[in-house]
Parts: structure tokens; sequence; C-alpha cells
């Protein structure tokens, strides 16, 4: 989490973390599942902004997910166990590792990670 500059008359809070959630598949194997989300906030100058003074206003929201079903919908993860057989598409995206914070969120895609 930093703060930085932004336009004149803006304060950026930008926050950039890794959760990594254990998932078990009737209590025998245990998957990893890693999202990374990016929150960019601003702080504006009510003298310069249309804004309420001390609130903070959404500017950027960026996500990604790691060994999850490509393409499920229904605003759950769905871990991919490496026992079941593949449910969805195959990863089509390039290998990345989910926690280089070196790289930003490329986005909508789904691809294979180096390391869970």
């Amino acid at each position: 989490m930093r703060a930085e500059s932004g336009d004149p008359g803006e304060l950026r809070v930008v926050t950039d973390y890794t959760f990594v959630h254990p998932m078990t598949k009737g209590g025998t194997s245990v998957q990893r599942t890693i999202v990374r989300r990016q929150v960019t906030l601003s702080l504006l100058d009510p003298a310069r902004w249309e804004a309420t003074r001390g609130r903070l206003q959404l500017r950027a929201y960026l996500s990604e997910w790691s060994n999850v079903e490509c393409k499920a919908a229904d605003g759950f993860l769905h871990p991919d166990f490496p026992t079941d057989a593949p449910a969805g598409p195959a990863p089509t995206g390039a290998a990345v590792d989910p926690y280089d914070r070196s790289r930003g969120i490329e986005g909508e895609g789904c691809g294979t990670v180096t390391r869970s």
C-alpha cells in the first residue's frame, strides 16, 4: 500500500495485495487459490474537484485469479485440483508467477502459473 501524487489536487492511495486461500476437496486434496487485487483510490481537494472532503473515490480496480477453472462466471472461485478432469476451456494465456509484484495485472485471460 502506498500513497502517490496524482493530478493537481489529488492524492492517490494504491493497494496491491495477494491473498492465498487454501482449498480442500473431501479433506484429501489441498490446492492454493491465489487472488491478486490492485485498487487505486483518490483523495481529492474539494477546492479543485467536485468531491466530498475526506472521502476516497474509486479510481481503478484490477484483479486476477490463479489455480481456478477458466471462465467460471458465477461469482465463486472454483479451484482447479490436479486430480480433476478439466471442467472448462484450457488455459491460453502466458505462464506467469502469481507472486511477482514487478508486473502489472494484465486483465482478462486465463493463463498458467509457474508456481502456486
